[in-house]
């Protein structure tokens, strides 16, 4: 709290705005949602440079639970299938195309199969079909990428 009066302080002095009660809570609530925006893209940043491996546990059950929700609890065969690619990933191991958005393009294709469940496994279907098929999780990842700059 010091360190937001300090800096609203030197921000009344050098733009010269008026120090009245409405302008500094005005101020305070502005400051404080920008410093909890600087904070969600920091934590968020900490997850995307985590790198995605097979070896973590923890990946390895959420890349698993990505593979149940677009497939609908079919068997997977092994961790590295070129079934993969039927869910949307460019080739038989996914962590290849988890290079650019790291763990948190894995936690966001898994938010999106779980949350919006029907719109996910909708999409899988048509991007598998026809002559504009594209590979659905590798888009997804790529969204994330775009979203994050």
């Amino acid at each position: 709290d010091s360190l937001n009066l300090k800096v609203m302080e030197e921000l009344y002095i050098k733009k010269k705005i008026p120090y009245t009660r409405n302008n500094i809570d005005l101020f305070l609530k502005m400051f404080t949602k920008l410093f909890n925006v600087i904070k969600a893209k920091q934590y968020i940043e900490s997850i995307r440079v985590i790198k995605f491996e097979h070896s973590n546990t923890s990946h390895a059950k959420d890349l698993r639970k990505l593979w149940d929700t677009l497939t609908e609890h079919q068997p997977l065969p092994s961790i590295i299938t070129r079934k993969w690619i039927d869910v949307g990933f460019q080739g038989e191991d996914p962590a290849t195309d988890f290079r650019g958005a790291g763990y948190l393009g894995l936690e966001n294709l898994n938010y999106y199969s779980q949350v919006h469940n029907k719109e996910c496994l909708t999409g899988l279907k048509v991007a598998s079909e026809g002559s504009k098929a594209y590979f659905f999780c590798s888009a997804g990842l790529y969204i994330t990428l775009e979203v994050w700059k």
